[in-house]
């Protein structure tokens, strides 16, 4: 079973940002802390420490949903992939069966899966540039092996050359 890394779960707190009090999204869902919309109403204020468990609980369930879609779509994830699409989850909520982004991922397509990923950018019927951004490292996560990272950090820093 399949577990979001420690480097998703930094950046899904960073896109998501901090509010320590219940607030509308960009569609209109109250939500509080990193982006959790579960019982947000029963919240008037958190501590960045209730938040972090609130998101780990959130995240639990968005992990289950993807290994549930391995085991009965047929999806075949590196931990890049798997991160990705946990991000996605945590944000959209499903990968609807059928769809053209489900289609990819099943035939492991990876850069058709990044652009099928690239499609969500709207809410509220509004291209959002948060949202943008949040897609474009998902599509460059799913569609990029843990070695290429690699490379690229040290390429980076001066100690790989291409």
């Amino acid at each position: 079973m399949m577990k979001a890394s420690d480097t998703i779960i930094k950046r899904i707190k960073e896109f998501e940002g901090f509010s320590a009090k219940p607030y509308r999204d960009s569609a209109g869902v109250l939500t509080i802390g990193y982006g959790t919309t579960k019982d947000a109403d029963k919240y008037t204020n958190i501590s960045k420490a209730q938040a972090d468990l609130l998101l780990r609980r959130d995240l639990a369930q968005f992990e289950n949903q993807l290994n549930n879609y391995i085991a009965t779509r047929g999806y075949e994830l590196t931990q890049n992939q798997f991160d990705a699409l946990v991000s996605f989850l945590y944000n959209v909520g499903s990968i609807k069966a059928g769809s053209g982004l489900d289609a990819s991922i099943r035939a492991g397509k990876p850069k058709v899966v990044a652009a099928n990923l690239q499609r969500y950018v709207y809410a509220g019927g509004k291209k959002l540039a948060g949202l943008v951004k949040r897609r474009g490292y998902e599509a460059y996560l799913f569609s990029t092996q843990p070695a290429d990272i690699g490379k690229a950090l040290l390429a980076a820093i001066g100690l790989f050359q291409f």
